[in-house]
């Protein structure tokens, strides 16, 4: 059997990403998103083991220790990572799975041999760094130092472009999602 690719999305945070990964899931059969977890306390309307696996910091230290983690990283102080099995009970049955992963963990990902061969990068882009400004400013689920702090980061992901196979920019979101579908068929 034909193992699935490894989809990696990056962006800054309020890019999109989580809306154009929910329209991919709709449209394109065999593909799964790796949910990730994280020591961060679920927002409003988020449920564990849906949205995230919420984790204690024990947990999630206890976790690493253990080698559970494809990659990790720390972000605002809470640590956010993907579990191993999240991918390969996928991959192993030749689905394809999506990782939104910041810049940090894709690194660590796309270092990784075992998956070189199926590895696919996306980083999504805003049409401008107004939009992404907007975009965060209109969650209303983000406090003003949280959303400084994301656009620092912003600048930084951007930086890291570079290792990334393809950039797509969300001037929409059907038109993203229909340039991934064309990245994923093309890979």
């Amino acid at each position: 059997m034909k193992k699935g690719q490894l989809i990696i999305i990056s962006g800054p945070s309020g890019v999109g990403k989580g809306t154009i990964i929910q329209e991919l899931l709709k449209l394109v059969p065999n593909l799964h998103l790796a949910i990730s977890a994280t020591t961060r306390k679920p927002r409003k309307n988020e449920t564990n083991k849906n949205d995230y696996y919420f984790l204690s910091d024990v947990e999630f230290s206890t976790r690493i220790e253990k080698g559970d983690f494809l990659e990790w990283v720390i972000f605002q102080d809470h640590k956010y990572g993907t579990l191993t099995s999240e991918v390969t009970k996928w991959v192993q049955k030749g689905h394809n799975v999506i990782l939104e992963i910041d810049t940090k963990g894709a690194k660590k990902v796309q270092d990784l041999e075992e998956f070189s061969h199926e590895l696919v990068s996306i980083f999504i882009m805003p049409p401008t760094f107004e939009d992404l400004y907007n975009r965060l400013h209109g969650r209303q689920t983000n406090l003003k130092e949280d959303i400084d702090s994301r656009l620092h980061m912003a600048g930084k992901e951007l930086a890291a472009i570079g290792q990334y196979g393809y950039i797509v920019v969300n001037k929409s979101v059907s038109d993203a999602a229909n340039e991934i579908i064309s990245i994923i068929e093309k890979e």
